[in-house]
């Protein structure tokens, strides 16, 4: 391809498993997230996507991937190194990855106690506290917040007071249009897809009056609803809001991610699968 915007990945939602060798670690949420992998995920998910895709980005000169998380199942060990193996060869292959959890990565208390997110994935951390932002290679900013959490039977999730107002500086400051990447979309309703409210982000009204709030082209990345989705915001047509489907859901259920160039101050967003 001799397209030399730099194009913009974005996948979610890898859902790398593994069955637990030591049983007294499904003592917790961990047995409910193995049983519902077991008799319906596993259905759905073809991990042999994962050549595919990095074959795909072969295709390119210039890419940056961001990865929107739900990395593992569980959030056991197992998982995350199985996930970092295949992000750590999008990396190899000179593409610059930015990664952020989704809420299975937080899936049990114990997890998030030994941070095993942060220690496996701590050279994709950010340095400071969420809300982050950095800048992908071609000057585009892209803010990274945090959204998740442990639950013992849901999959709420929230974002904190203190990270909202670092939030509305952040925006309100931006010159030029911009990518924020949360786990959680902000909409609980598009005609794709429908979050009960104990699947939602707990206080996204409170972020989609931040987001508003801008003077500049603005997409928000998000995954968890396992739909492709793309809208625009009623109140702020400045606001776009993208959700890209499980990377490695099977050809039946149309597995694949997004390509995002921005071009005259404008997102221009493809959907492609991986078949």
């Amino acid at each position: 391809m001799d397209d030399n915007n730099l194009k913009i990945i974005h996948i979610t939602d890898l859902h790398f498993f593994q069955f637990p060798k030591n049983i007294l670690k499904l003592f917790n949420k961990r047995i409910l997230g193995c049983l519902n992998w077991e008799l319906n995920r596993k259905k759905r998910f073809d991990f042999s996507g994962a050549e595919r895709f990095i074959n795909f980005l072969s295709q390119y000169k210039n890419v940056a991937v961001i990865v929107s998380g739900d990395l593992t199942v569980t959030a056991l060990e197992e998982e995350f190194l199985l996930a970092k193996k295949f992000i750590d060869n999008i990396r190899k292959k000179g593409f610059p990855v930015y990664v952020i959890p989704g809420n299975h990565d937080y899936y049990t208390f114990e997890a998030v106690r030994n941070k095993r997110y942060e220690t496996v994935f701590s050279e994709y951390c950010p340095t400071e506290t969420y809300p982050t932002i950095v800048h992908l290679p071609d000057g585009t900013p892209l803010i990274l917040i945090h959204t998740v959490r442990p639950n013992i039977l849901s999959a709420r999730g929230v974002i904190d007071k203190e990270q909202l107002q670092q939030l509305e500086k952040i925006i309100l400051s931006l010159e030029k249009p911009a990518i924020v990447c949360g786990h959680y979309p902000v909409l609980h309703h598009t005609p794709e897809y429908y979050s009960s409210s104990s699947h939602r982000l707990k206080n996204s009204e409170m972020l989609h009056e931040i987001l508003i709030k801008t003077k500049v082209p603005i997409l928000y990345i998000a995954g968890h609803v396992h739909h492709y989705s793309l809208n625009k915001d009623e109140a702020q047509p400045l606001v776009n809001y993208l959700c890209s489907p499980p990377l490695f859901y099977s050809q039946q259920r149309k597995g694949g991610f997004s390509e995002i160039t921005i071009k005259n101050n404008q997102f221009d967003i493809q959907m492609k699968t991986l078949y």
